[in-house]
């Protein structure tokens, strides 16, 4: 597990403990790590779209588009995560960080 990895984890976000994928964005901090939930809808103007036709989405293990909401930081724990999606690397993950401001 680090950053830019993605995993499926069970975590209430927006009122809602659907099963989603999360992108790790930092260190563990004991037994919690930094993340971005990520969902098929966009909400608001903070997400970053990760679209099927870009190079790199299939290395992200998703299977349709999605975004990543970068609003806010979730600790997520360890114990949440239950499946291992992939990873944004490359230049899908040099465009995330130039728009997040990671």
């Amino acid at each position: 597990m680090g950053p830019y990895n993605i995993y499926n984890a069970t975590v209430v976000w927006k009122d809602c403990a659907d099963m989603r994928p999360w992108i790790i964005i930092g260190d563990c901090v004991g037994e919690e790590w930094e993340c971005f939930p990520i969902t098929g809808q966009s909400y608001g103007s903070c997400n970053f779209e990760l679209s099927p036709s870009h190079e790199g989405f299939a290395q992200t293990g998703l299977s349709k588009l999605c975004y990543i909401h970068y609003t806010s930081v979730v600790m997520v724990p360890q114990a949440s995560f239950k499946k291992y999606r992939g990873t944004l690397d490359g230049s899908l993950l040099d465009a995330f960080i130039s728009e997040a401001g990671l």
